[in-house]
């Protein structure tokens, strides 16, 4: 694993619409999405070991690949450290109340709900709850939470990050004049004290920097062999099987299909997720913008019924595209148990 970190701002643009003057807002993702880690370190190695033209003949496909092909070099995550601590996307299926994450319930529904499902997720606290969405876990409470089902802390972006709003204006590139209603505003980060990102990756040399977000910001990079993500938490002797995505996948078809889990054979029995976003790029070969396709967030959680079932060497990366750039890891854990009535 490595460990990326920078002293100055950065910006990670989502593949979104901006455009000065109409849309004039554009947030910045954090983390990065994995593909963008990837192709900074396929540059940073090219620029450390050849050239670009020679990678665009292919020169390097066994070691980073070639534009259409991945090679050695592959990422299997993307998370966040700060201090000791290794921190991962919370769950969608909990309940955030007063900073602290408890798990949601199964129960069965009322039996006419529009997707076809069973049993509903809901909320054990009876109060005014957060978004599950950006919140972080620490790893050493994940099986706490997952395993045992008690509350743990959540920490939300900002406890990662500063934010720093630049407003702007667009120049007119003849005469170098302002122009007129061209307003834009971008928000660039900072990484708080003992912040890093952690890249799971199988470089087999080090780097000393990468080049990653808006305007190339220099990221050092060193190595960190003291902690390893696990794929399982705990039992996964239930009734139900969780699983959660630990960085966004790439989708091309429906999770779910005539009400089982496509990537593995199991009955489905409900999800819980955010808005889905879009993935894009440069083509290096086209030299073009790439076809935008679909992602779900890190952080979704899709349950499954494990009784009878013979889920064994189960995959760790479940993604229709993208999986040697790190999309898709996923950790498995045990789920709700099955309510049969509403309270």
């Amino acid at each position: 694993m490595q460990l990326l970190h920078t002293m100055d701002s950065f910006y990670f643009r989502g593949h979104g619409s901006f455009g000065i003057g109409d849309q004039i807002g554009a947030p910045s993702l954090f983390p990065p999405r994995p593909g963008t880690v990837y192709g900074a370190y396929r540059t940073a190695w090219i620029e450390r070991n050849g050239t670009i033209e020679d990678f665009l003949n292919g020169d390097y496909a066994e070691s980073i690949g070639t534009p259409e092909q991945s090679g050695a070099l592959q990422l299997r995550g993307l998370f966040l450290k700060k201090g000791e601590d290794i921190f991962l996307p919370l769950p969608y299926d909990h309940q955030v109340v007063d900073g602290k994450a408890y798990p949601l319930e199964l129960r069965k529904g009322l039996g006419y709900e529009s997707d076809g499902a069973v049993y509903r997720l809901y909320g054990p606290i009876d109060q005014k709850s957060e978004s599950a969405d950006g919140k972080w876990i620490r790893l050493r409470d994940v099986e706490e939470l997952l395993t045992h089902h008690r509350p743990v802390e959540v920490f939300p972006r900002s406890y990662f990050v500063h934010e720093e709003p630049k407003v702007g204006v667009a120049l007119d590139r003849v005469s170098g004049r302002v122009e007129e209603s061209m307003l834009y505003q971008i928000n660039r980060l900072r990484l708080k004290r003992d912040v890093s990102l952690l890249v799971d990756s199988t470089l087999n040399e080090t780097l000393p920097t990468v080049k990653l977000g808006q305007g190339s910001t220099r990221w050092l990079v060193a190595e960190d062999d003291t902690h390893t993500i696990p794929i399982r938490i705990g039992s996964t002797e239930s009734d139900t099987l969780r699983v959660t995505w630990l960085t966004p996948a790439v989708i091309t078809e429906p999770l779910v299909m005539e009400g089982r889990f496509r990537y593995f054979d199991a009955p489905w029995i409900q999800t819980a997720m955010a808005r889905t976003g879009l993935d894009g790029g440069w083509d290096m070969v086209k030299q073009r913008p790439k076809i935008r396709k679909t992602l779900i967030p890190a952080g979704t959680s899709l349950l499954v019924d494990a009784r009878g079932q013979s889920l064994t060497d189960l995959p760790s990366q479940l993604t229709d595209e993208g999986k040697e750039q790190g999309y898709g890891r996923v950790m498995y854990s045990s789920g709700p148990s099955l309510k049969e009535e509403m309270k």
